[in-house]
């Protein structure tokens, strides 16, 4: 049967001359299904209750006759009205049958539906018809691009055979536009319908050329290290040549991990003296340099997990609340006068760092505040900070996390919102945080944002000075924001042995800690004023609750 014959009515406004809308369908089943490739996924953090509607660009439904923008690729796809519709009309099915983990696109839309760089909302229903399921695929919100020039978009899940609606929010990144795809990851099929494609008010993201007096690089900006991993800097002299590079670039802030399962793996009884070593030293070279540390808390040893014999305990909270509060204790006692900020956890909303429900991560939270405020009121904590994973519904990461985190009883256990994202445009931060704000907002709550990771991969045709272009224009724009009052790079170092493209390109030093161009050019930065505070970036309002 020739797909091509099947009705998709297309009603555009600027795309064709017929006024109106056009609809696609979109889903991603991990065993994935993708809607939306080509451009850059703002990672969006939109759940309020009664977001303000756009501008409409373009609706899909599938009766008419396919316009010569569209593509449906017959071997993957087919439009239908029977069992597998979403409600009884016709529909776009996308199955795939190969158990295969490439990307393979089964309807697209050609570049020019959607301007550069401008703001989009996309929503459409759809419905699953087989069970969702991990493949092999180390990234699922990050940029390299996939093998096939594709950018992957948020995650659809959820039960089979039950009708949903989608909704998240993308900037394209590309000079023409991006494309706009419907695909399948391995294996999975998904019926979808109703796509409705608005534009929303677009940012005047020009950095300002006020400068703020008062402000403070050092303030502001910090990198992550993992300096207190024995295998990542096996001895002290790397760590002091870390730390030389640091502070001639003049940043303030220094992030890494103080693992309970590192310091106490078989009981409280005795530490490992290496460790101990390790952190007070990093903890001492970095205050003598003028700079600060952000100490992550995680990791309870197997002895102490509520899954001992899991592959990570990272995964996992402590079987007992008392033994984690007193992991806490002695960190907080330790370094008291030291170290004033501490962080909670890391990415707890994704499956690669918390596999327990989010309630128990909260607890944690909660009880982790508990005991930084009772040894030093002058603590200031951040949550664990949140992946870009959990914001769009990539898959493993649990989407309510955001929200859950706001209720104003979380909201009150620390200092500032700690979030991460890799966007492929450093505009996408920017509306990213004002979701984030709006959403604070509707909750009734008033945190500061810090960014405790981000950067910018050498990766699948990035190259080092494409690197650097990228983070000059992130610091500039995130430091005039206004609601945000940190931005932590990740990483320091290229990591090695290299994991993956996308770790192996993050670094802004070499493995052997020589600089790359994005080093040098954020040093340059760092040693100009920090732009002043700019209003109009900010949220301005937010919808009524209905």
């Amino acid at each position: 049967m020739n797909i091509r014959s099947h009705a998709l009515r297309m009603e555009l406004t600027k795309f064709s001359s017929n006024a109106g809308r056009l609809l696609i369908k979109s889903s991603r089943a991990l065993l994935a299904v993708v809607l939306m490739a080509g451009f850059a996924r703002a990672d969006s953090l939109n759940f309020l209750s009664n977001p303000e509607p756009g501008r409409l660009v373009a609706t899909f439904d599938f009766d008419g006759e396919a316009p010569s923008p569209v593509k449906i690729h017959s071997q993957y796809a087919r439009i239908t009205d029977g069992a597998d519709s979403i409600d009884g009309s016709k529909a776009l099915v996308a199955r795939v049958v190969e158990d295969s983990s490439k990307w393979t696109v089964c309807f697209e839309v050609k570049p020019g539906l959607m301007k550069p760089y401008h703001y989009y909302r996309v929503s459409f229903d759809y419905k699953l018809l087989e069970p969702v399921a991990e493949k092999a695929h180390p990234y699922f919100y990050t940029k390299p691009r996939n093998l096939d020039g594709r950018q992957t978009a948020p995650t659809i899940d959820g039960p089979v055979h039950v009708v949903l609606r989608k909704v998240y929010e993308v900037v394209p990144a590309s000079s023409d536009g991006g494309q706009f795809a419907l695909g399948i990851r391995g294996r999975g099929a998904v019926a979808v319908d109703n796509i409705r494609i608005e534009e929303l008010p677009k940012l005047d993201t020009s950095v300002p050329t006020v400068i703020d007096q008062d402000a403070s690089w050092k303030n502001f900006a910090g990198v992550c290290t993992h300096m207190t991993r024995m295998s990542f800097y096996k001895t002290e002299k790397e760590v002091l040549a870390l730390l030389d590079r640091m502070q001639a670039l003049g940043v303030g802030w220094l992030r890494t991990d103080f693992a309970w399962r590192n310091l106490f793996p078989d009981s409280f009884d005795t530490h490992d003296a290496e460790f101990m070593r390790r952190i007070e030293f990093v903890v001492d070279e970095t205050n003598r340099r003028g700079m600060r540390i952000v100490a992550i808390l995680s990791a309870p040893p197997r002895w102490a997990s509520t899954h001992p014999n899991a592959r990570s305990t990272l995964q996992y909270p402590a079987k007992n609340m008392a033994d984690y509060e007193r992991y806490v204790r002695f960190m907080a006692e330790k370094f008291k006068g030291r170290i004033h900020v501490w962080e909670i956890g890391n990415e707890p909303n994704w499956y690669k760092f918390w596999l327990a429900p989010f309630s128990d991560y909260l607890d944690q939270l909660h009880a982790g505040s508990r005991v930084l405020r009772a040894v030093d009121t002058q603590n200031y904590i951040l949550n664990g900070g949140l992946a870009a994973t959990g914001f769009v519904g990539m898959w493993g990461a649990n989407v309510s996390a955001l929200s859950d985190l706001l209720e104003p009883r979380n909201a009150a256990t620390y200092d500032a919102l700690s979030v991460h994202a890799y966007p492929s445009h450093p505009d996408e931060w920017l509306y990213m945080v004002n979701n984030i704000t709006a959403l604070m907002r509707e909750k009734g709550v008033d945190k500061r944002v810090w960014v405790t990771e981000t950067g910018y991969p050498v990766a699948n045709k990035v190259t080092e000075q494409g690197q650097a272009d990228f983070m000059e224009a992130l610091f500039l724009k995130l430091a005039a924001h206004p609601q945000i009052d940190a931005v932590f790079i990740y990483n320091a170092r290229c990591k090695i042995p290299p994991e993956n493209e996308f770790e192996r390109g993050l670094g802004i030093l070499n493995t052997d800690l020589t600089p790359r161009p994005s080093y040098d050019r954020l040093r340059q930065i760092f040693s100009k004023p920090v732009p002043a505070k700019k209003p109009e970036l900010g949220v301005k309002k937010i919808s009524k609750l209905p």
